[in-house]
């Protein structure tokens, strides 16, 4: 199921949910009313000693305390639909974690999470148009699969371009045509790559989830709990969770 049609539900839901209690709110506050003003008629006759049409009013009071809601035809498709809705987006949540626990599970097997996942970058299919690229892409490879200067907090766009001999302006343009992405991205993919690896890594657990996203180049804790929620589709927490039930 595609994102737009799964937001398309989210906002039915959402709208089915509040009509839902818009429905109910409205007949609650119109019935208690009714019931108020049927209880101060019952006392005035009272008081005023006409206990015959009070005694009526009472018991037409009791009577209806116990009523219930009757649901119109309307209202019971809307009820309908929030329930229908709410165990489809059940299902995909469930399926989606069952699915990706299938991956990660496969991934833990063959001890190369971040490939299964499809987060690395396979440079040998990369091509270039003449040798000078050729030379800053293998320099770039070099940077960054093998030093991993990504880990550095640091690390810009121009110390990374210093780094391979080059100036930011054609580092910047090389990135964006080569990997088809700008500089950040590149670089949060390449440490949520390495935190997905860490975590992979049962030596790794008893470091705690800000740990390992500091050491793997974040600044802090809600940088990577966004980077790593965009390109994995859950918090890092959650995914770790997920290493654990394959162990």
């Amino acid at each position: 199921m595609s994102k737009k049609v799964k937001t398309f539900l989210y906002v039915l839901l959402v709208l089915a949910a509040l009509a839902v209690i818009s429905i109910w709110a409205d007949w609650n506050i119109t019935h208690r009313a009714e019931f108020n003003a049927m209880s101060r008629q019952a006392d005035s006759f009272y008081e005023k000693g006409d206990y015959q049409a009070a005694s009526a009013l009472y018991k037409e009071l009791l009577s209806q305390r116990p009523r219930k809601r009757q649901v119109s035809v309307g209202e019971g498709a809307i009820i309908f639909f929030l329930l229908g809705a709410t165990i489809i987006l059940a299902y995909l949540y469930v399926d989606k974690n069952r699915n990706l626990l299938t991956l990660v599970s496969k991934s833990a097997r063959s001890q190369n999470i971040p490939e299964v996942l499809g987060y690395d970058i396979d440079f040998d299919k990369i091509t270039v148009k003449d040798d000078n690229d050729a030379k800053l892409l293998a320099d770039l490879r070099d940077l960054l699969e093998n030093k991993e200067v990504f880990l550095d907090k640091s690390l810009t766009i121009e110390s990374l371009a210093k780094m391979a001999g080059t100036n930011k302006a054609r580092m910047s343009q090389f990135i964006n045509k080569v990997f088809g992405c700008n500089f950040p991205t590149l670089l949060s993919n390449y440490r949520v790559t390495k935190a997905v690896a860490m975590f992979s890594d049962p030596a790794n657990s008893i470091y705690t989830v800000e740990a390992i996203g500091e050491n793997c180049g974040f600044n802090n804790r809600q940088a990577f709990h966004s980077s790593f929620k965009k390109k994995i589709g859950m918090p890092p927490s959650k995914f770790r969770e997920l290493i654990k039930k394959t162990d």
